[in-house]
């Protein structure tokens, strides 16, 4: 489980937040101008867990960690390249009914969310 070096709280069985405690300070002062501003997180997840169903949870972190903002909406979400980049492949995209088999692996170690938040006061 990775240590959090920057105040990030973890909680036992969950993804965590962590990001460059540079860009946080950064992002204060931004946030002091009630500037809408996008921050990079990486996702540290040790199980297959859904991001939608934990995404409440992490909002709550950033916001306690950071002292910052409400995070308004996920702007954009960068997988890892770790598989080969031919989204024409049909032979593992089965559209079942279960769309949580792969979330531990769409949103993994290393993987960055991009997120869009407000000054809260």
């Amino acid at each position: 489980m990775p240590t959090e070096s920057n105040g990030v709280a973890m909680a036992m069985g969950r993804p965590t937040l962590k990001w460059d405690a540079g860009d946080v300070e950064k992002n204060k002062k931004r946030c002091r101008r009630k500037e809408e501003i996008r921050l990079n997180i990486m996702i540290y997840s040790r199980a297959r867990q859904s991001f939608r169903a934990s995404i409440e949870y992490k909002v709550l972190t950033l916001e306690l960690s950071t002292g910052l903002c409400s995070i308004i909406k996920l702007i954009d979400y960068e997988k890892d390249d770790y598989d080969d980049d031919d989204d024409d492949d049909d032979d593992d995209d089965d559209d079942d009914d279960d769309d949580n088999d792969d979330v531990g692996e769409d949103y993994g170690y290393g993987n960055t969310l991009t997120l869009l938040i407000l000054q809260s006061i």
